[in-house]
């Protein structure tokens, strides 16, 4: 009878802690779009610079530097989030 009452009484915040985590999946998923599109973006403009010659060598670098950073960054973010997912799994 407690149990099935705490359980009762739990429900709530576990349908909230749901909605909560769905909500940040999201919000993960639509940066990650955002920031492929913007590395793609510098990377293309990067070699479109190269092609044309209006840029010089170190400044290619860094837009090629910052290109692939901004790019790897969401797979980066997926990669700490399934080590703390794992941790997870072993701590229960």
């Amino acid at each position: 009878m407690v149990r099935n009452l705490k359980r009762l009484i739990l429900l709530p915040l576990k349908v909230i802690l749901k909605i909560v985590e769905y909500a940040v999946h999201a919000i993960t998923a639509i940066s990650g779009i955002v920031f492929h599109l913007l590395g793609m973006i510098v990377l293309l403009a990067a070699v479109m610079c190269f092609l044309f010659r209006t840029e010089d060598a170190d400044t290619l670098k860094s837009m090629f530097l910052t290109g692939i950073i901004v790019y790897c960054l969401p797979l980066i973010g997926e990669m700490m989030t399934g080590v703390i997912i794992a941790l997870e799994e072993v701590m229960k």
